[in-house]
């Protein structure tokens, strides 16, 4: 018999690319890392003017070792690349209404802004 395997078209998966805004680390049983990530998209008008519209993704962290990088290396204004999954929520808001939120589930993060000073404070040499 002939097999063929199936082209892989039923995939959650996302990659992403954006700087960061903000960054908050939320303590409980389980520390999670939520971030905002900012894309831009750069386009000429009908007026032939140059236009930029930010998107923004909410982007959460559930990984303990994710987490801790989050807490120790991200920083506002960042460069950052984020691979994971979306995941949409749903919720009631205070006038009783249901409401959905979307976010981005954290599979890995990749550094993409220079090194900064601070970056090393966790490994710190003594001196001579």
């Amino acid at each position: 018999t002939n097999r063929r395997s199936k082209p892989m078209y039923n995939r959650n998966h996302v990659d992403l690319i954006g700087n960061v805004g903000k960054i908050e680390i939320r303590t409980g049983k389980k520390d999670v890392a939520v971030l905002s990530i900012a894309t831009n998209e750069r386009f000429t008008d009908n007026e032939g003017k140059k236009q930029t519209a930010t998107e923004w993704h909410q982007v959460v962290a559930f990984s303990p070792k994710l987490v801790e990088l989050a807490q120790k290396f991200i920083a506002k204004g960042d460069l950052l690349s984020v691979t994971g999954a979306l995941r949409t929520t749903k919720f009631t808001d205070s006038e009783g209404k249901d409401r959905y939120s979307t976010e981005i589930v954290v599979k890995s993060f990749g550094f993409l802004s220079p090194k900064r000073d601070d970056a090393d404070a966790g490994d710190e040499q003594p001196e001579d």
